[in-house]
């Protein structure tokens, strides 16, 4: 079943857009978040650990796949999303604290809505990321 999954992941992302591929990276965020906060009640620290670390691995990868040049000051502003991700997910694993998860999550949820507008918008043309990133 597995190596299922991860071949139709493959294959799905041979197939999408650069938008796809970053709300596709938002719908995982946000579901390791989930993951954490619920290792975060039972007080499992090892997995609260892991799936904070794999949330911050793929704002960093989204973080560094900004294009400055091209995306101005959207891309400017996306880092500092990012950076904000990065300080409250930090801040609220070491602190236990599942509502400074929850915010981060809220704000996450309203990203992915906007990238999945934009890519939905935009799915007949080959690359619309108007240059904010280079690849997800």
């Amino acid at each position: 079943m597995y190596q299922y999954m991860a071949n139709q992941y493959k294959t799905n992302t041979y197939a999408t857009s650069p938008q796809q591929l970053v709300v596709m990276c938002y719908d995982g965020m946000i579901m390791f978040l989930n993951k954490a906060k619920a290792a975060m009640a039972q007080s499992d620290i090892a997995e609260k650990t892991r799936y904070i670390n794999k949330t911050l691995a793929i704002v960093a990868e989204l973080q560094s796949n900004l294009n400055f040049e091209m995306g101005g000051e959207i891309a400017k502003n996306l880092d500092r999303i990012y950076d904000y991700f990065g300080r409250e997910l930090l801040t609220a694993s070491v602190r236990n604290d599942s509502g400074k998860i929850d915010a981060v999550i809220n704000l996450m949820r309203e990203l992915r809505t906007s990238w999945a507008k934009v890519a939905n918008e935009n799915s007949s043309l080959p690359d619309t990321s108007n240059g904010v990133l280079t690849t997800c």
